[in-house]
């Protein structure tokens, strides 16, 4: 490991001499804090828009209700199923509401039962918010059923008369007593609405965090591939595979990533899944990297990649828009794409990080076996008549392979992987 462990040293004091490793350490985490600090929760400038879909007949008392919690948080409208569906795949609406048709009977008897839908948009960062806004509607729109429900059902007022007992409960049942929402974190800490709103921004600098890392890893590719092409490598092949020869180096720019990765989550907040996430993203594409540093024609192209990743990556991710909406088909596809899958880890989904490690895993096979190790061949030409020449040609390189071999296997311990 002497080898691995002198290059890797090398490698590294050369990234920290150089400007570009800091600014991939110092600039990434302080561009992150400042866009934190520029939309903090107190700042919040725009509620979230909540599209509505009433049924054709019935439901204005509840389109009341939702009005009077509209607020500096959420906002609702009132449209169609096929505007709201449209607003939510483009990220204009957060989420939506869809009420069913029998909506007015079911709330006369109480029946909750597939009373509403709600559709929730890719990025969506309040929909519990909305859910329990809009149950909270409910609640109080069914108190009065409920309540003369129990009274004949228990024999309280059972000889009473339905209107007399109706506006005796609308009078108990007043206003000061309708339903008030308190959230909690799984932890016991209040949750207020500002900062399940300010998720949507965590999201986005997640995103921001992701592509920073994946920018810095294909620029790292470039370094290594031109590395790889250069004399000093070459003149390992004998002894080393490509893929040994250049892994030290790659360690060098993978552990920078993750340091960078790491000061971000923690700037963002994320805990421990937040890590989780930074290390199986960067592994993975670490081990991509490896893999296209052998092709020159991928490598050399890589430097105008950066502009092209940013806007996949906005596409596919789901921060703004949900590109599965428009491709139903690919949505199996592209729910595994690496940002979405680092996103997804992000939010809790620790397993989700199996699949970027296993692709990872998969990058460094195909990297080993493409190596091709140094081995001499001999050709002729077919017009050269000299045949006992030709033998001991042959016979030369055959020789000359056999050292080679015994130098591969024989070599000394302060430059062996």
């Amino acid at each position: 490991m002497k080898y691995f462990g002198t290059c890797f040293r090398i490698t590294l004091m050369q990234r920290l001499r150089n400007v570009k490793s800091w600014l991939i350490l110092l600039i990434v985490p302080l561009l992150l804090l400042a866009i934190q600090s520029a939309t903090a929760p107190q700042q919040v400038s725009a509620p979230v828009q909540v599209g509505v879909v009433l049924p054709e007949e019935g439901g204005e008392e509840f389109w009341e209700l939702l009005q009077s919690r509209s607020g500096t948080v959420l906002t609702f409208f009132q449209t169609d199923e096929e505007t709201m569906n449209r607003n939510i795949a483009t990220g204009k609406w957060d989420s939506g509401l869809i009420l069913s048709e029998d909506f007015a009977e079911k709330i006369e008897t109480a029946d909750t039962d597939r009373l509403f839908q709600i559709c929730v948009g890719e990025g969506s960062a309040v929909y519990p918010l909305v859910r329990e806004t809009v149950s909270a509607c409910v609640a109080a729109l069914v108190r009065i059923p409920i309540a003369e429900q129990y009274l004949t059902t228990s024999n309280i007022a059972l000889n009473a008369d339905p209107d007399e007992i109706r506006a005796r409960l609308e009078q108990t049942l007043g206003e000061e007593d309708r339903v008030q929402i308190t959230m909690y974190t799984p932890d016991g800490e209040p949750l207020y609405p500002f900062q399940l709103a300010d998720r949507g921004t965590t999201q986005f600098l997640r995103w921001i965090l992701s592509m920073s890392l994946l920018i810095w890893l294909l620029l790292s590719c470039c370094d290594l591939g031109r590395w790889n092409c250069a004399g000093a490598a070459k003149r390992l092949r004998p002894m080393l595979t490509p893929t040994a020869a250049m892994l030290p180096r790659l360690a060098v720019d993978s552990l920078l990533g993750i340091l960078s990765g790491c000061i971000g989550i923690a700037v963002i907040g994320d805990g421990f899944a937040g890590f989780v996430a930074v290390i199986g993203y960067v592994l993975l594409w670490s081990s991509l990297s490896l893999l296209m540093a052998h092709f020159p024609g991928i490598w050399q192209s890589l430097p105008i990649m950066p502009a092209f990743a940013v806007v996949t990556g906005l596409l596919f991710s789901g921060v703004l828009v949900d590109i599965s909406a428009f491709l139903p088909a690919a949505s199996n596809v592209i729910r595994y794409i690496p940002g979405r899958l680092y996103l997804q880890i992000c939010q809790g989904s620790i397993p989700m990080v199996l699949p970027l490690l296993a692709a990872a895993a998969a990058g460094v096979f195909l990297s080993i076996l493409v190596d091709k190790p140094v081995k001499l061949e001999f050709k002729d030409n077919p017009s050269y008549k000299t045949g006992l020449f030709i033998d001991v040609c042959k016979e030369y390189i055959k020789d000359l392979n056999r050292e080679l071999a015994i130098v591969r296997k024989n070599i000394p311990d302060s430059i062996k992987l």
